[in-house]
């Protein structure tokens, strides 16, 4: 069995200062489920091995602070419920990152990522209510994401070259300073009630699916994800729909320049929509 390291550097900051005269606790090696506690230097989460219990190694509860980066090995997991990484999150093949609110009991702080986050092959990564200093880049998911409930990213948001497997893609109710790209996925995907300083780009995905979880094992799902689904968002730049496949509808978005949609099949549907121009397939939309 591996267990996550923990890495430690001794050199005082400014930042672990201020931490220190709020009443944390500092140390070199810690229990991850800690409250106000420091960990100096990297955590490295090592995949192999979950305890009886269902409890995970690599959880940052509230106020734990990282001070270096998350780095999350080949089926490692690493959870964050109101945990904070002041440097980067890179998440490897077959791993898992994700980010919830703060456990009940707990003293309610978000989640925050002070660099970027990456993942490169990993089964998935979720962001709820957290804040990312930098951008957040995902590529070759196996499992779709979640990134929602008033998230914030500083830089862009890429999902690129990813399937969504039994589950589906949301980007919902956040703000993105970036721009957002969207690129040869597959799944159903719902972009929606999202406020993006830069462009929206959807281009060549196959969205054809329906995602429905259940709320109960055997019971009726209620209203699910359906094909593509792209509303309400508040856009900087332009909105591009290009070459993708799978039902698309297209409602209520409000776009500072042009609206262009080409080469999808079927073309797409909707109403409300304004911008500059309203090209191609989007015409009158």
């Amino acid at each position: 069995m591996r267990f996550p390291r923990l890495r430690t550097s001794l050199a005082e900051t400014p930042e672990r200062a201020r931490l220190r005269d709020r009443g944390f606790e500092r140390r070199r090696h810690c229990q991850l489920n800690a409250l106000k506690t420091i960990v100096e230097g990297d955590i490295d989460c090592s995949g192999g091995f979950t305890p009886p219990d269902g409890s995970y190694f690599c959880d940052l509860l509230s106020e734990t602070v990282v001070e270096g980066n998350g780095i999350v090995r080949a089926g490692g997991e690493l959870h964050l419920h109101g945990g904070h990484i002041l440097g980067n999150v890179r998440a490897g093949p077959g791993s898992v990152f994700f980010t919830t609110l703060p456990f009940p009991n707990l003293p309610p702080t978000n989640s925050h990522i002070g660099g970027n986050v990456r993942c490169n092959g990993c089964t998935f990564l979720d962001l709820a209510e957290t804040t990312v200093g930098g951008s957040v880049h995902i590529k070759g998911e196996a499992e779709g994401s979640f990134i929602a409930e008033n998230s914030e990213i500083g830089g862009d948001l890429e999902i690129l070259k990813s399937e969504a497997g039994p589950f589906a893609f949301v980007i919902a109710g956040n703000t993105i300073h970036g721009d957002v790209e969207f690129t040869k996925n597959v799944g159903p995907t719902e972009i929606v009630r999202n406020i993006i300083g830069g462009d929206l780009e959807i281009r060549e995905n196959n969205v054809a699916g329906v995602f429905c979880e259940e709320d109960f094992p055997g019971t009726p799902c209620p209203p699910g994800i359906e094909n593509g689904y792209f509303a309400d968002n508040q856009v900087g730049g332009g909105m591009e729909v290009l070459g993708n496949q799978g039902p698309t509808k297209i409602t209520n978005n409000v776009i500072e320049e042009e609206l262009e949609c080409r080469r999808n099949d079927p073309a797409p549907v909707g109403s409300g929509n304004t911008a500059k121009e309203q090209e191609g397939q989007c015409r009158g939309l």
